[in-house]
């Protein structure tokens, strides 16, 4: 028998929409190469999102590989001065600063 102790498992699955193959060979140590041909969905949504004060919004990745990480931009904040000698703050809604 061999001198290769298992200290941790190797487990896994391998699903009907892909394949593995590939060679392990044991001479001293376990070593190989295995691939996987993996036919998957490739997500074709945006990738940076600014957060919307009243509506859900939701990036349809699930089950689906990104190219790039997604970037979620910070809450639009706006600070404006008012009548009354203060300033009003608007967080997470566009404004008309021009008005």
């Amino acid at each position: 028998m061999s001198s290769i102790k298992a200290f941790e498992c190797l487990t896994g699955h391998i699903s009907g929409l892909c394949t593995l193959s590939g060679k392990l060979t044991c001479f001293g140590s376990l070593s190989g190469k295995l691939s996987a041909v993996i036919d998957f969905n490739a997500y074709s949504g945006e990738y940076e999102v600014v957060p919307n004060a009243f509506n859900t919004q939701v990036l349809p990745t699930a089950n689906k590989v990104l190219k790039k990480d997604i970037v979620v931009q910070k809450v639009p904040y706006f600070e404006t001065s008012n009548n009354y000698d203060g300033v009003t703050v608007y967080i997470a809604e566009e404004v008309n600063q021009n008005a």
